[in-house]
């Protein structure tokens, strides 16, 4: 048995994840990020720590929350957060800008679909700095400090 376990062939490493949620995890990792946390839609936090350890997102799992209250500050952050990210809510900058700053956010990523967040992240002291094309079209703004 451990003859033959040696004598196989190595395959190539096969991931149990959507290749284009992985592709947009790979593509953000690589990106020239500030310090701080990433913003992006829930989707792409539950699969980032998945492929690297080197990105800290601002919801990896929504359930965890209920370890801490859903209704403290911390969870209540993080879900005002993702619904903007997610393009489900559209907090105002008023309301946006204290939880980004609690979780010092650095990078925020939204789908190209994400209009109300493409347009508020500006106000909310953000820059464009990368954007992906298709299929997975993202645009992301970094804080400018």
């Amino acid at each position: 048995m451990v003859v033959e376990e040696l004598g196989r062939r190595a395959r190539p490493t096969t991931w149990k994840l959507p290749q284009q949620r992985q592709a947009i995890a790979f593509w953000i990792k690589g990106l020239d990020r500030p310090r701080g946390m990433l913003l992006a839609p829930k989707t792409i936090m539950r699969t980032t720590p998945i492929v690297t350890s080197e990105v800290r997102v601002v919801l990896p799992r929504d359930f965890y929350l209920v370890e801490y209250n859903l209704t403290s500050q911390f969870a209540k952050d993080r879900l005002l957060l993702s619904g903007f990210a997610d393009g489900t809510a559209s907090p105002t900058p008023a309301e946006l800008t204290p939880a980004l700053d609690r979780l010092e956010v650095g990078t925020i990523c939204v789908y190209n679909g994400n209009r109300y967040a493409r347009d508020t992240a500006p106000q909310l002291g953000y820059q464009e700095f990368a954007k992906r094309r298709a299929p997975g079209a993202m645009t992301c703004f970094r804080r400018v400090d």
